[in-house]
């Protein structure tokens, strides 16, 4: 785990202000977006035991395994634009 995932439990998990300044602060720039999937991917762990988190690379798959006949995809993207002096936010 890196020091990005690891920082990312120390935020309670009731805290989405504090959770998303910590995620906003780490690194995450295009093709550099290992530390905020190692981030997503222990909060993800930790606080959503009922998700299957699949890892391929930078991405991360999560879903429900509750055999329900329809599904909902939420996707998005980690890499960011370089920094530009607005760190830590």
């Amino acid at each position: 785990m890196t020091e990005a995932a690891a920082s990312a439990r120390r935020a309670p998990l009731g805290d989405l202000l504090a959770l998303t300044a910590h995620l906003v602060d780490i690194p995450s720039e295009s093709h550099s977006e290992e530390a905020i999937t190692d981030a997503l991917e222990a909060e993800l762990a930790a606080g959503a035991p009922w998700l299957t988190v699949d890892r391929v690379g930078s991405n991360l798959v999560a879903r429900t395994e509750l055999g329900r006949p329809h599904r909902l995809i939420v996707a998005g993207h980690t890499d960011t634009v370089p920094v530009n002096g607005n760190l830590p936010s």
